[in-house]
């Protein structure tokens, strides 16, 4: 090579490396600190939200433009935040050759907290911060066409969440969330893949120590309603691939047809649920059940169904329940919200309740059929056996009729 041809390179090199020099220069001198106020008060100008970073900033420039915070919040009303965190780190994806914008490239969040309440009117607490949030991602993805935050991460979050003013706090705590996340500005579409979710699940009709649960799913795919200040709670959609859940000893898989529709609510598909022993699990989540005669009794448990849900009804149809050695099949449905009203039509081929009656070494209290609280229960229908054995007696072709406005269920050969 010519040592023209060296020179010239070199100083093409070096005008290169003069811009990268320039910013390496400006970051290593510059205090991330003295930015704190700009920052925050740029959330609250363009983005209408209160942010409160109370910890060290730190940013590094490889692999990529990265940048750490410590303890924070976040909310709509200084006195108010919504959101804590521990920690949060982002990186931007730095611009290629062309002229690209800067885009999120990764989002880690430790120890975050939220809590999730809503009011009588079923408006969330977090509804506010959900808009101003929206219509500011609205407008900055616009320009760029797209939101990409490639992996999303919490670890140790502590999220709880209460359906009703009066209600219970459920609790999710020791979370980990791993997924990636795409957005789109023209259809207000959020897809979540390779979600993972691991943690203790506690509080509402569960004991608070809580449970292990883990949730999986392929892809999630979030459709959002185009009108400005409306979100998850005023309409949209949710499309999920199979999803995994397990609770302690218990697994569930649930499909969806098609798009699951907030408001009106309705949404089809078909859900899977076993544990290997019904006893076990309902002693973890508080539940103790009393001994029978039969130690084996009370313990495989399997139930497939299509389900169906929508604003006021919710139905299992196709049902194929398994009970230790008894199955049935059939359809269990009805309206859930007041005033309920709800329907069984089952078909199995034989039960022994002798199995499942006390030992007489442990008789335990006197039985006696809670007449008057099983006639306020809103069931009605019929489960029909081929055979029925109880208390040395066996019935073929037995059918258990249930009436609400009766003695709630009687047995008699048709």
């Amino acid at each position: 090579m010519r040592p023209a041809h060296r020179w010239w390179l070199g100083a093409l090199g070096a005008l290169l490396a003069l811009p990268l020099l320039a910013l390496a220069w400006l970051l290593w001198w510059l205090d991330p600190n003295s930015l704190r106020p700009l920052i925050e008060q740029q959330a609250r100008e363009r983005l209408g939200v209160v942010l409160q970073l109370s910890g060290p900033l730190r940013w590094s420039l490889w692999p990529a433009l990265s940048v750490q915070s410590g303890p924070g919040a976040l909310g709509t009303d200084p006195a108010v935040p919504l959101l804590r965190w521990q920690g949060l780190q982002f990186t931007l994806r730095w611009p290629g050759w062309r002229v690209t914008p800067w885009q999120f490239d990764g989002l880690v969040i430790d120890g975050l907290q939220v809590q999730l309440q809503a009011d009588e009117t079923g408006r969330w607490n977090l509804a506010g911060l959900r808009d101003a949030l929206s219509a500011a991602l609205r407008d900055g993805v616009s320009a760029q066409r797209a939101l990409r935050i490639h992996p999303l991460r919490l670890r140790n979050a502590d999220i709880a969440v209460r359906t009703a003013p009066d209600a219970n706090w459920w609790r999710a705590t020791q979370l980990d969330v791993k997924a990636s996340l795409d957005g789109s500005a023209d259809a207000l579409q959020w897809t979540l893949a390779n979600l993972q979710i691991s943690g203790q699940l506690g509080g509402g009709v569960l004991p608070e120590a809580g449970q292990a649960v883990s949730v999986s799913g392929a892809q999630w795919v979030i459709e959002l309603p185009a009108a400005a200040g409306q979100g998850v709670d005023r309409g949209g959609r949710l499309r999920i691939s199979p999803l995994q859940m397990r609770l302690g000893s218990a697994s569930l898989r649930v499909t969806a047809d098609s798009s699951l529709q907030w408001q009106p609510l309705r949404g089809a598909g078909e859900l899977q649920f076993e544990t290997a022993s019904l006893r076990d699990w309902l002693a973890a989540q508080g539940t103790t059940l009393p001994p029978a005669r039969d130690a084996k009794v009370l313990r495989a448990v399997s139930l497939a169904a299509r389900w169906k849900l929508t604003d006021t009804e919710v139905a299992l149809d196709d049902l194929r329940l398994r009970l230790d050695d008894t199955q049935l099949q059939g359809r269990v449905g009805g309206r859930w919200r007041e005033p309920q009203d709800w329907q069984v039509e089952l078909k199995g081929d034989a039960v022994n309740l002798d199995r499942y009656r006390r030992p007489d070494a442990d008789p335990g209290e006197p039985f006696r059929l809670p007449v008057a609280a099983l006639r306020t229960l809103p069931l009605n229908g019929s489960v029909r056996l081929q055979r029925l054995t109880a208390g040395g007696a066996v019935a073929r072709d037995a059918l258990i009729e249930l009436h609400s406005a009766q003695a709630a269920g009687r047995v008699r050969r048709p």
